[in-house]
């Protein structure tokens, strides 16, 4: 598996926020609307990061959490803030759809999510994040919630709260520290799934586009991973999970600020991503096409969005991924 470094794939992102650390002189000259509009988007949430980190844990931490309620606290106070069109849709088929329970009070978006096709690959996107607005080749991103509990029920569990407060809870309660840490192969199969399909359906609807990259983030109460697809190369990139919380001054936790920043540059892929370097990585092929088999011509032309019900189909394919061919980006 080739390992590839994160700069290389978003060196203009890097570049970007090295100009604005050295602070010289009309650097925001050299940077066009849409630019200044992510760096603005990316200073806003910084500003106001401990708000939104107490949002996310009163949510994380609640002993009755859905994954509804997780989902809508993870647009409403990360994913959906640094995302170019400042919202997010959440999967209309979502169960226990309510408002934001952080105490914000803040209801969301829910929509038909569906993308596939019921002889292939099918199923529904937790979260949609759009992009700007048609002339600037709208193109969402997608997002995956994992909340995957700890089987070991028995075990003695804690969490800590945004004040730093160690707390007990029931073996049957949820909190941060119950989530795996290894993403279940089923949910990995399924995230690489919705990557692939996702960026395929795009390609589809929009042939125009010069470029069809498309992250997917899977994103758990403790961990972020991206997953992206190039339609186009048919290159797959994995990346390496990495911590979205930390401990702050040794007492409370607080967003990882990389992962902030790397959430932010990836949200922002039409910006900062590096099409151009997929020349140099079109010999690590996915070799989806050739997997797909007798069912590639559905991939390639028939898959649908926005779909609120697929119908049934007898022995309904069940995707396999062999991960050996994808290439690893590196945090």
């Amino acid at each position: 598996m080739c390992a590839i470094p994160f700069q290389t794939i978003f060196d203009k992102g890097v570049s970007l926020l090295k100009m604005e650390d050295a602070g010289e002189d009309g650097w925001t000259d050299e940077i066009d609307d849409h630019t200044k509009s992510a760096l603005i988007r990316l200073n806003e949430y910084l500003e106001n990061k401990d708000r939104h980190v107490k949002s996310l844990l009163t949510v994380l931490n609640m002993d009755d959490a859905s994954e509804t309620d997780i989902s809508v606290a993870f647009g409403e106070h990360l994913l959906g803030l640094l995302a170019p069109g400042k919202t997010y849709r959440v999967d209309g088929r979502s169960k226990g759809k309510r408002r934001c329970q952080c105490g914000c009070d803040a209801f969301p978006a829910f929509n038909n999510t569906g993308i596939g096709h019921e002889e292939v690959w099918h199923g529904y996107i937790d979260l949609v994040l759009p992009s700007y607005p048609s002339s600037y080749e709208d193109m969402p991103s997608i997002a995956k919630i994992v909340v995957q509990m700890d089987e070991e029920k028995h075990s003695k569990k804690r969490k800590l709260d945004f004040d730093g407060e160690e707390k007990k809870t029931s073996p049957g309660g949820k909190s941060i520290v119950e989530v795996k840490q290894v993403l279940p192969e089923k949910e990995y199969e399924q995230a690489l799934a919705q990557t692939i399909v996702f960026s395929l359906l795009q390609k589809k609807e929009h042939p125009e586009f010069k470029h069809h990259m498309i992250p997917n983030i899977v994103i758990s109460p403790k961990e972020v991973e991206v997953l992206l697809y190039d339609a186009e190369n048919d290159i797959l990139l994995c990346g390496n999970r990495f911590r979205l919380f930390v401990e702050k001054n040794s007492e409370r936790l607080t967003l990882f600020d990389y992962s902030i920043v790397f959430l932010w540059m990836v949200l922002n892929y039409k910006i900062f991503c590096s099409f151009s370097k997929t020349e140099t990585l079109k010999h690590y092929k996915s070799n989806f096409p050739i997997f797909a088999a007798g069912k590639w011509e559905i991939y390639k032309n028939d898959l649908k969005s926005n779909v609120a019900h697929f119908n049934a189909v007898e022995n309904s394919p069940n995707v396999q991924f062999f991960l050996q061919t994808s290439v690893k980006l590196l945090k």
